[in-house]
């Protein structure tokens, strides 16, 4: 690859363009969902919600209020470098579309026929949620944050919405939970924490934009 071939790459990486291309795909989405509803199983609906809002979620931790890496970095790990350390342009476009969207699309795909994913993709959702909505602002002692919310109108009542409609409809089984559940812990602890921590590089070469770092102003609030 020519070096103009490089600095294109990493500068989709290190400003994070692939949310916006993950703006498009929730809009598409949206669309073939409105269009098609009235083929689909609830189930499907949900699946599919659940991706669109993690896409969404995506776009405002990043993009709409942006400031996430900087409140990760600076406030949870305290980092001395939070526009580079520990999560970095790189690790976040990792994390976020492999191990984030690829299961949700698996979901979709699978359907009914694969509930243990449907099981493992919302445990990721409310894990999200959790995150955002509680442990983020305790943490680092706010009341708001990039990502809280589109957990609080999509991802929460999605994940509620979901485990209410398996129950009601009898999709899943027990070993379906018990897949479902630890794939989700599997995914949340080593495809998110640890994936931080394994593509940690203080002196990274994927920086993230002043515009994801918190500035002094609104420190207090985002």
């Amino acid at each position: 690859m020519n070096q103009r071939g490089k600095s294109t790459w990493k500068k989709w990486l290190s400003d994070l363009y692939w949310y916006d291309v993950g703006a498009i795909m929730a809009l598409v989405l949206t669309l073939a969902l409105a269009w098609k509803v009235h083929t689909l199983s609830d189930y499907q609906i949900v699946v599919t919600a659940s991706l669109i809002a993690l896409l969404l979620h995506h776009l405002e931790k990043f993009r709409i209020v942006g400031t996430y890496p900087g409140l990760l970095n600076a406030k949870v790990y305290e980092s001395v470098h939070p526009e580079r350390y520990p999560l970095n342009g790189r690790s976040a476009f990792l994390i976020n579309v492999l191990v984030g969207w690829l299961p949700y699309v698996l979901a979709i795909v699978f359907g009914e026929r694969a509930v243990w994913l449907g099981i493992a993709t919302i445990t990721m959702s409310a894990t999200l949620a959790f995150t955002h909505l509680i442990l983020f602002n305790i943490k680092a002692r706010r009341f708001f944050n990039a990502g809280m919310a589109t957990s609080l109108l999509l991802l929460l009542p999605i994940t509620v919405i979901f485990f209410w409609l398996v129950r009601i409809e009898n999709l899943a089984t027990i070993q379906d939970y018990y897949l479902g559940l630890l794939l989700g812990f599997v995914l949340n602890y080593f495809g998110r924490i640890k994936m931080i921590d394994w593509l940690k590089k203080v002196d990274s070469s994927y920086p993230f934009p002043s515009r994801n770092m918190l500035k002094p102003k609104e420190d207090k609030f985002y």
